[in-house]
């Protein structure tokens, strides 16, 4: 049996594809989360959680959230995808409004993913459009800036899939085990 699990939750396909490739360089088993239960992680020593980012949120990181205390003697990660570059900024804002509390040992990892407004549903683009006109928001950093130029864009289609984002989490993930 595996060592490792990759638990991922998507919704325009991109972070299934980098958890797949997880899977397949680490060795690791691959689950999407709303196939996964309590005990198919509980039976694993090393566990990577991939989530898109939606609105500075990482999709599926409830579930660490609920079983934080279970989790504490295992080496656990997480790859949040997002539309947004990939800088040290970025992982800093997810990370302290994502990875609070129980969660803030854990290290977050980053890779830039797609933006396909065909695959997003209505609600998270009206979110979207809200979050980025919002005088509110409490972002400082613009985590959007190149989705807002989608409105002149003919497909409101961006793919910024790439592989080698993923090379830091399985460097540290290959160091751990």
């Amino acid at each position: 049996m595996s060592t490792g699990i990759i638990l991922y939750k998507s919704k325009t396909g991109t972070t299934k594809k980098y958890a797949q490739l997880l899977a397949d360089e680490l060795d690791y088993t691959l689950v999407e989360t709303s196939e996964n239960s309590l005990q198919n992680i509980l039976d694993y020593d090393h566990i990577i959680l991939c989530g898109g980012v939606y609105n500075s949120e990482i999709y599926g990181l409830m579930m660490f959230e609920r079983y934080s205390r279970l989790l504490s003697n295992k080496k656990v990660a997480v790859l949040a995808v997002g539309a947004s570059s990939n800088n040290e900024m970025i992982i800093t804002y997810l990370k302290e409004h994502n990875l609070t509390r129980e969660l803030s040992p854990i290290p977050l990892f980053y890779a830039r993913g797609a933006w396909i407004e065909q695959m997003i549903n209505t609600k998270d683009k009206l979110r979207s459009l809200f979050y980025r006109q919002s005088p509110y928001r409490e972002d400082p950093i613009e985590l959007n800036t190149q989705l807002n130029q989608t409105e002149t864009t003919p497909t409101n289609r961006f793919n910024w899939f790439n592989p080698e984002y993923l090379q830091p989490l399985i460097s540290y993930m290959k160091e751990t085990a």
